[in-house]
């Protein structure tokens, strides 16, 4: 029985950077599967080193890469951002944070309800803000909130966050 199934999480699910760990030590252990890669943004992850590791990963996968450990800490030396993502030392470390691949999906739940969770603080945060201008169009935020929460809803809350920039460049072009 996996941890999956049971009713007790796994260690690392005892705080968000160890499901940040073990999310990304799925994806280098099976650099070829890509589920989570398109529906993640590196925005997903609260701790800056994983959003950077992520990125790599990322951007390796969408370029036709294999993002293996040795392609990923490649990619961040060229890039320069090695010691950012926190070493050589840090990516073997990270390789070997969890149970195995069959944990992914369970990650990237966590990953998703998080992501959404701060998607919805950042949705309170723009109608409050909002709310209180005295030229605020009214069916243009409304419409703006609809679609946020569509997006939220549909565990799509990463598009929800790009909605949120487009309509706060849009707001400030006014």
């Amino acid at each position: 029985m996996t941890y999956a199934t049971r009713s007790t999480a796994p260690p690392e699910f005892s705080s968000p950077d160890g499901i940040e760990r073990g999310f990304i030590c799925c994806l280098l252990l099976e650099p070829t599967n890509a589920d989570g890669l398109l529906t993640l943004t590196p925005d997903a992850f609260q701790n800056g080193r994983h959003r950077i590791i992520f990125q790599a990963i990322r951007d390796i996968a969408l370029e036709g890469g294999i993002p293996t450990a040795d392609a990923v800490q490649a990619r961040l030396e060229a890039l320069g951002r090695l010691e950012r993502a926190g070493g050589p030392a840090y990516l073997i470390t990270i390789s070997q944070e969890t149970f195995g691949p069959s944990m992914r999906p369970a990650y990237l739940r966590y990953l998703k309800r998080e992501s959404a969770r701060y998607a919805l603080k950042q949705l309170a945060s723009t109608l409050a803000v909002e709310a209180i201008r005295p030229e605020m169009e009214i069916e243009a935020l409304c419409q703006f909130a609809l679609a946020f929460l569509v997006d939220v809803r549909d565990l799509k809350p990463d598009e929800a966050l790009v909605k949120r920039r487009v309509y706060d460049t849009q707001r400030r072009r006014r």
